[in-house]
């Protein structure tokens, strides 16, 4: 085998392959593999002494030896420093963060502070990324990645189009030898231990499988072995049944007959008397808090047919009475194949595709069973190609696809419930029960939709030279993103205790349900779906100047643009502003031409990113570096914020209702709305609207710092120390818009600005900012003496506005989110969702040095390796808000309220599952009136855990094994809990029922490598 020469292995490690998305590739494990005739062996340096951006990686070796459940490349994230492995926000949890895996054994994660939905996924250079939600839709098997690189503050103007971190994974390929894998991984209910709320496991059945295969490509008359072209290829599938084991609050059979003696007192509402300026003056009590006389058919109707009886006793598992251990069935198939090929001494080329079927059903509500089938594509073609002894360029194509659709069924209750005209057929032909929020209760309803296809289409060129002491590189990407979605976005009825309620602790939102009395509602006929397409431009030039043989410099600038997305059925909004109503095409109800641009948002041109780095060797086992740079958010909750803006007046007739009931009932269940569901000559309402003003809607951008020590301690370890900073402006996110300016007790529309239109979620808002510190250590030791680990620990500090499109009430909740208004934006100000202050991880592979000179007794005694993880952090953050208006401003369904702050959260004598917090510390405020807690952090246990696993291998002839593996995920059993229900006007408040951890799961595994 012939090396590379000397300037070809240095160039191609230092290559820049992803211009666009920002990810500087080894060649060692890309050329190396693609290349016919040339080897690169040298293994990546233990200390960075060109360049100071923060990163670290996970080696091919640990992908295949740590324990990782289901087998997703973004659970090892976990082991790295800066890293908050925890999700908050609906969005990120079911989507962003792992939901594109059928196994859902990830997270997107927050990297030293920056939003979970800012990272940046690439594979093989080309994105692997959802623009519009986030997602992340291809995993390969640890078996095919040779290498995953995590790096934030790059000081390379390579790096960008998002703010967080750029999380690299490179895939094997062929080499001129055949090799491959072959896997079959189990799970069953027998192994595992049941968690700690749950009475039992419930049925599982996990089966997990697939193989590898690389090498020359040689077809007889065609390609020779001396000509060859590589193969590498794979495939892995998925089978999984298990018991769902849904937990929720469901009405008991004397709730459903109108009992509800025993709970807090309701008011009847059918008694109110207002004031003069329109408030709530008084109520009578319902005598005994039975409420039979006022029920609602509608409301029981629904309620009988779609919520299941009560299975579980009060306190079994604390704030709820049902379980449901129904199946939930994935099936995922996926697969790849890559050629590489050498053409002359000047191309190495390489062409991949990749393939991955989702399909997935589950079943919360027996009468609501649900299910999905995703669809994703990905392909990479690159080619480099050197020019002369200093020089090279590459030129790169992706296209991704992705095709999630979901749906929630069950029997027509909309017809049986005579809502058909409230509520008109989806598309014409659909009778869907809008979603129901009733309080801490399950929630309930119908819909379907899709989020595709979206279609990615990249381009990238990369060049590099070098000229004396400078490294010069140069490229650019241009991208194009189309994505077609249809929801029932704006279609639902809120239920909540303000109709049943008269003074704090009063009422029930399931009495006010079951009265069929709702505070909000919204529907959208009409056409409501969105067919949207955008352009991105991203270039960048960087000179990383070896000024002496110690000391680099690094100098990089960057520009993104991101053109405003473009709906062809044509968007609209309610600008706040200045109280019109904009269209961006012919208005098709009026007639009326276009009032603004097409896509509504400017054009914001101002994504200059300078970025400026140092690195020091002190002594040859010393580095010092440090680094500056300005991160344009331009990816993020960016595409989301621009994609929601569909099914608007004029193209479709959005009512929402906020506030309703707070007096005399005036609109129920059945119809809660003043019309019918017609074309109306202005618009009524928004499903959801679109910020268009030019100053609050500027591109978002972080400014991030660093400083960091290496130290080499011995040949194989290092010690490194890093300081990250940073500090985001004009970060995106959603409000509540044209609400009352102030709380009050008159009607809300007497503080509104603008009166005659209704409150609406308002996306695109880009005045939230965000502040991180964060002090992290490492300890990383390569391979040596059969001895492998990482220690990484983090000190940190993560504040913010908004998390992202909003902030999850907790993580463990992330579907609970709570959107400020403009009004109100400063009282969020506090405490990320994912502001884990104290996280710590340890992950290690030893391989036992035992062999002796009998083959047979070898057989049981050699070859064993044992490997494992061990985390432990600080706690999660949780958040207390009023479920509900409270404060008469306007409402479209979203929590946005605090309650009063009037003791000590913590001064609790015995914290217990039924209460884990001094919950008396928190008060309703007076109706009218704004709670001064603001979004303060309280936080759950510290997470201890243990992930282990032990492989034993029996070799047979030359580079041919049989191994066997078992994988205990949560060792030691242990149960964290999770943070506690944190709705103030819940029933559930301060209530804790699951856990940050499942029991014990034991996997076991028999592999094949040849």
């Amino acid at each position: 085998m012939v090396k590379a020469s000397g300037f070809q292995a240095q160039t191609l490690t230092n290559i820049v392959l992803v211009a666009g998305q920002g990810s500087t590739l080894n060649a060692s494990l890309t050329v190396a593999r693609a290349v016919t005739e040339m080897e690169v062996k040298e293994a990546p340096p233990l200390l960075q002494t060109t360049t100071a951006t923060v990163g670290s990686e996970v080696t091919g070796s640990q992908f295949v030896e740590l324990p990782t459940l289901g087998r997703s490349f973004q659970s090892l994230l976990a082991i790295l420093p800066g890293v908050a492995y925890v999700a908050t926000d609906a969005y990120n949890f079911s989507i962003g963060g792992g939901g594109y895996n059928s196994t859902g054994a990830s997270v997107n994660p927050s990297v030293y502070g920056q939003r979970n939905r800012s990272n940046n996924y690439t594979i093989d250079g080309v994105p692997n990324d959802q623009v519009s939600y986030n997602g992340i839709p291809m995993y390969p098997p640890p078996e095919a990645i040779g290498e995953m690189k995590v790096e934030s503050g790059a000081d390379s103007g390579a790096y960008g189009w998002s703010s967080g971190a750029t999380v690299t994974l490179v895939t094997k390929a062929g080499t001129n030898q055949y090799h491959g894998d072959a896997w079959e991984f189990l799970q069953n209910n027998a192994l595992n231990a049941r968690s700690f709320f749950l009475p039992s496991v419930g049925a599982f059945k996990w089966n997990q499988f697939g193989g590898t295969f690389g090498g020359p490509l040689v077809i007889p008359h065609l390609l020779s072995k001396e000509r060859a072209w590589y193969i590498y290829g794979w495939y892995e599938g998925a089978r999984i049944h298990r018991a769902d084991n849904f937990t929720g609050l469901v009405p008991t059979a004397d709730e459903l007959e109108g009992n509800f003696s025993g709970e807090p007192q309701l008011y009847n509402p059918y008694t109110s008397v207002a004031n003069p300026d329109g408030s709530l003056a008084s109520r009578q009590p319902f005598m005994g808090n039975q409420i039979s006389s006022e029920l609602n058919s509608t409301a029981l109707l629904i309620a009988k047919a779609l919520y299941p009886a009560a299975n579980l006793a009060p306190g079994v598992i604390p704030g709820v009475n049902y379980l449901n251990t129904g199946a939930d069935i994935s099936t995922y198939d996926q697969w790849s194949v890559r050629v590489d090929h050498q053409f002359g001494q000047k191309d190495s080329f390489y062409a991949r595709f990749t393939d991955s079927r989702n399909p997935q059903s589950s079943i919360g509500l027996p009468a609501l069973p649900s299910g999905s089938t995703d669809n994703f594509m990905n392909i990479a073609v690159s080619d480099t190609h050197t020019i002369g002894p200093t020089a090279l360029v590459t030129v790169r194509f992706g296209l991704q696809r992705t095709n999630p659709e979901y749906f929630t069924g069950g029997q027509d209750v909309l017809k049986a419930a005579g809502m058909t005209s409230s509520f008109p057929p989806y598309h014409g032909k659909f009778d869907l029960l809008p979603p129901i929020s009733v309080g801490n209760y399950a929630g309930i309803g119908q819909g379907m939709g899709s989020d595709g296809p979206e279609f990615l289409w990249s381009w990238t060129v990369d060049a590099q030279k070098t000229k004396g002491r400078h490294t010069i590189s140069f490229g650019g990407r241009v991208m194009r993103n189309t994505f077609f979605t249809d929801c029932q976005t704006g279609t639902f009825e809120e239920f909540t205790a303000d109709q049943t309620a008269f003074g704090p602790g009063t009422g029930g939102a399931l009495a006010s349900f079951l009265l069929g009395l709702p505070e909000a509602a919204g529907r959208l006929p009409g056409v409501t779906f969105g067919d949207y397409s955008d352009m991105v431009y991203s270039y960048y030039a960087h000179d990383s100047f070896h000024v002496t043989p110690k000391l680099t410099l690094n100098f990089g600038m960057r520009w993104d643009y991101a053109a405003p997305m473009i709906n062809s059925i044509g968007s609209s909004t309610f600008m706040y502003e200045t109280g019109q109503f904009l269209v961006d095409v012919k208005n098709p109800i009026t007639g009326a031409p276009a009032n603004i641009r097409r896509g509504g948002v400017a054009p914001d041109y101002r994504g200059y990113q300078p970025r400026l780095g140092v690195a020091y060797s002190v002594t040859p086992k010393t580095v010092v570096r440090s680094a500056y740079g300005i991160f344009s958010d331009a990816f993020g909750a960016t595409g989301q914020n621009d994609e929601s803006n569909h099914g608007n007046w004029p193209f479709a007739y959005s009512q929402t209702l906020g506030s309703l009931n707070l007096t005399t009932p005036m609109a129920f269940i059945q119809d809660p709305f003043p019309g019918p569901a017609v074309p109306t000559p202005t618009a009524l309402g928004l499903a959801q609207g679109m910020n268009y003003d030019t100053s609050s809607s500027r591109t978002g951008y972080v400014e991030e710092w660093n400083f960091s020590v290496q130290r080499q301690l011995t040949s194989s370890l290092m010690l490194e120390a890093s300081y990250v900073g940073s500090h985001g402006l004009k970060l995106p996110s959603q409000i509540i818009d044209n609400t009352a300016s102030t709380p009050g007790t008159d009607p809300y529309q007497n503080r509104q600005k603008w009166p005659d239109f209704p409150p609406y979620v308002e996306n695109n808002y880009h005045e939230n900012n965000s502040r991180y510190n964060g002090l992290s250590f490492r300890l990383d030791k390569r391979a040596s003496k059969n001895l492998t680990f990482l220690v990484a620990f983090t000190w940190q500090k993560a504040l913010d506005n908004m998390d992202s499109i909003g902030s999850g009430v907790n993580a463990a909740r992330p579907h609970d989110n709570a959107n400020p208004t403009r009004f109100n934006i400063r009282q969020f100000w506090g405490p990320a969702g994912f502001d884990i202050e104290k996280i710590f991880n340890t992950s290690y592979i030893y391989e036992i040095p035992l062999k002796t000179q009998s083959s047979l007794l070898n057989a049981a005694v050699a070859h064993w390796t044992l490997s494992g993880n061990i985390a432990a952090d600080g706690g999660l953050p949780y958040f207390v808000f009023i479920d509900g208006d409270n404060e008469n401003i306007g409402s479209v369904g979203r929590l946005m309220e605090f309650p009063n702050l009037v003791g000590n959260p913590y001064a609790i004598s015995q914290r217990t599952p039924t209460q884990w917090f001094n919950t008396a510390a928190y008060q309703m405020p007076a109706y009218g009136t704004a709670g001064n807690a603001g979004r303060h952090a309280l936080f759950s246990d510290p997470l201890l855990n243990w992930d282990s696993a032990f492989a034993k291998r029996w070799p047979f002839g030359e580079n041919r094994s049989v191994e066997f593996r078992g994988e205990f995920f949560n060792f030691l059993n242990q149960h964290t809990f999770a943070p506690p229900a944190s709705l103030i006007n819940d029933s559930s408040f301060g209530v804790v029922n699951s856990t940050r951890q499942n029991g014990r799961q034991i996997q076991f595994a028999i592999k094949i490598h040849y």
